[in-house]
């Protein structure tokens, strides 16, 4: 009886095809994929991260241009109320003079300083934009999906528009 069994061990295990490396090839080829995947949510959450920072930055310099701040002073505030790189940002402060007797609007103009306050009258529209040069830390992975592929960057921007009070 026990030979029997023996025999028939020795059958199934003859049938029975080699899979050995299986395991390896299919490891080998997830990690590249789960690789992607999560440089791939690190950089979107930076970048997510950076446009919030970015965004209400811009409405803090927004508000004080709103106020009077002088060019000068709204960078001067930016480079306190972020934690990025200040080097990084650039600041655009610009102004939309208000035709009190028609109630339009002109063009776009670059603020500017009068005394210690901005140029801007009440009523008119005061802009600030800012842009920030996001360094992707996936390095070149995903360069090719963003702006400059040639220094693995993306221009990451926000644009604050108030009314002059």
């Amino acid at each position: 009886m026990r030979l029997d069994r023996m025999r028939a061990n020795r059958r199934t295990t003859a049938r029975r095809p080699r899979r050995r490396g299986g395991v390896t090839i299919e490891t080998a080829a997830t990690i590249p994929l789960l690789a992607v995947i999560f440089f791939g949510i690190t950089e979107v959450g930076l970048m997510a991260d950076r446009t919030a920072e970015l965004t209400r930055t811009s409405r803090e310099a927004a508000r004080g241009a709103s106020r009077g701040w002088t060019p000068a002073l709204i960078q001067d505030s930016v480079d306190g109320l972020t934690s990025v790189d200040p080097n990084r940002i650039s600041v655009t402060c610009e102004y939309q003079p208000l035709d009190h007797e028609t109630g339009v609007y002109g063009s776009w103009t670059p603020l500017g300083s009068v005394g210690p306050c901005n140029n801007a009258r009440d009523g008119d529209r005061v802009r600030v934009r800012m842009e920030y040069e996001h360094v992707l830390v996936s390095g070149r992975m995903f360069a090719g999906l963003v702006d400059g592929p040639e220094e693995g960057t993306s221009t990451l921007s926000a644009v604050t528009t108030l009314r002059r009070d």
